[in-house]
């Protein structure tokens, strides 16, 4: 979905962005600490703004555990809620499970205390569930597209009042084939402690898709 807002000319901010702006990482500590531990202020559109304003778009882990947040904080929002089979789709998480305890990232040092690998493939389905019901629970009607992968870039397009891109298939990425090497930039860098924190609070990180879409 990333790639498609951004071939649509929409700037979309995805866990990958964090790694092209470290200085975001301790406003993701502050955000995550403020809303869960109750430390601190918690974040409005003021402080949204500052981190993730210049973007038209919000996706994927950090994002998602701040839905609630951000469509209140963000009352012109559209909403995109992407589903899929929750079986197919848990097939699909198991490689991404498997890249987070794959010690060759180092990124498993960062999962001590938090899901375990059983607990995370055991509790998966749940989490996809409660997220969705989430999402549909805060976000207005008029406000949500539930848009189920492979429907193509029309009822896409529709939604957010944008042409049809001509020539151009929708775009497809293989999130778990590619997360192995992200994990081992984000150990590298040291950015593991924010993601240690998300990881306790979602239990299927960066692969519950839904993704917030601020009219410009």
């Amino acid at each position: 979905m990333q790639r498609a807002l951004e071939i649509l000319g929409i700037p979309t901010y995805h866990m990958n962005v964090v790694l092209t702006r470290p200085s975001d990482v301790p406003l993701w500590s502050e955000a995550l600490d403020a809303k869960f531990y109750g430390k601190g202020k918690r974040y409005g559109r003021e402080e949204w703004d500052k981190l993730v304003g210049e973007f038209g778009a919000l996706s994927d882990t950090p994002v998602l555990a701040f839905a609630e947040d951000l469509v209140e904080a963000y009352p012109e929002a559209k909403v995109i809620l992407v589903e899929r089979d929750p079986e197919e789709w848990k097939r699909s998480f198991e490689g991404i499970i498997k890249a987070c305890w794959d010690p060759t990232t180092h990124f498993i040092a960062n999962l001590d205390s938090c899901h375990s690998e059983r607990e995370m493939r055991e509790k998966a389905i749940q989490k996809y569930k409660e997220h969705y019901a989430l999402v549909r629970r805060v976000t207005p009607p008029e406000r949500l597209l539930e848009y189920k992968l492979g429907s193509g870039w029309e009822p896409l397009c529709e939604f957010l009042g944008k042409p049809v891109p001509e020539g151009v298939p929708f775009p497809h990425v293989n999130d778990s084939s590619s997360l192995r090497e992200l994990l081992g930039l984000v150990s590298r860098r040291g950015a593991g402690n924010v993601w240690k924190a998300i990881l306790m609070l979602v239990a299927a990180p960066a692969v519950v898709a839904w993704v917030v879409y601020r009219c410009l």
